[in-house]
């Protein structure tokens, strides 16, 4: 009984030696998390650019697919925002000729805006957030 005793006093002792120090880690975490704010991103105090952030996103296995998505949905909405911009501005170059025409085009610039711009924008921005959560997320292991 005295051996177990001795074993288990010794075991808890050393308990300590292998738990990480809750400083280092809370420092580490607020240096290596990337934080949002709507449109602005923070790292370690410092905002820093939609382009920087895909450094450190891409450099995270979990978060990389993600921030694939991203940028694919958001080079689409962009797409879909030019499509929609020229099809409006034909149709107010023929507006002099044509109303017709010129407001058929215009109606058909604003529905594309609509309909594909902004859900594409929603998808992306979900990505977004996930792949920034990812990274977060394997940051303390």
């Amino acid at each position: 009984m005295k051996i177990l005793v001795f074993i288990a006093l010794l075991l808890l002792q050393n308990a300590g030696a292998f738990s990480q120090d809750s400083a280092s880690v809370t420092t580490k975490y607020e240096q290596q998390t990337i934080y949002l704010y709507g449109s602005k991103y923070r790292l370690n105090n410092q905002v820093i650019n939609q382009n920087k952030i895909g450094a450190y996103l891409l450099h995270s296995p979990e978060a990389s697919p993600d921030f694939g998505l991203y940028k694919k949905f958001r080079r689409k909405a962009g797409l879909f925002v030019l499509l929609g911009l020229g099809t409006y501005v034909a149709g107010l170059t023929q507006i002099d000729s044509n109303n017709n025409l010129a407001f058929g085009l215009m109606g058909a610039g604003t529905l594309l805006n609509f309909t594909t711009t902004f859900p594409l924008t929603i998808k992306a921005t979900k990505h977004l957030q996930k792949s920034v959560w990812l990274y977060n997320k394997t940051v303390l292991q």
